[in-house]
């Protein structure tokens, strides 16, 4: 499954989706967005790092699936910031790709005293508008 989509439509399944609204020009604005999208934790520290820090969490997030939708490119503007954040994305979506983001959730059964524990794969993927795509690519670390 690819981790960078370039679809308006939208009909992907996930168990999270969180949206990017259009014309976020400052970082501020984005990691805000973001933190608010995400329910990031109120240890956030509104940094690049803190932002790549979550990305490779969402713990506190339910099981499933997680779908980040843009609603066009942010800081598209700022060429280094953007580039910054789309490389935080690429390196988010690979972690999760090769080392895996399986976490445990417990469940307690009525019919146990013992709790249940359940492993649940899950898929970080990021969307963008299809006319964005040979930007995006552009600014993505080689592989």
């Amino acid at each position: 499954m690819r981790a960078f989509v370039f679809d308006e439509t939208l009909d992907l399944p996930a168990a999270i989706v969180a949206e990017i609204p259009a014309g976020i020009s400052s970082k501020r604005e984005l990691l805000s967005a973001l933190a608010r999208a995400l329910q990031f934790p109120s240890y956030f520290g509104h940094n690049w790092d803190a932002l790549d820090e979550c990305l490779t969490d969402l713990s506190w997030l339910p099981a499933g699936d997680v779908l980040v939708i843009h609603r066009d490119l942010p800081l598209a503007m700022d060429s280094e910031a953007c580039s910054i954040y789309l490389s935080i994305l690429w390196d988010a979506a690979q972690r999760w790709e090769q080392q895996g983001s399986n976490l445990i959730f417990a469940s307690w059964n009525d019919q146990e005293t013992n709790a249940q524990s359940q492993l649940a794969h899950r898929h970080l993927r990021f969307s963008f508008p299809t006319d964005l795509r040979t930007i995006v690519e552009s600014r993505l670390p080689s592989e």
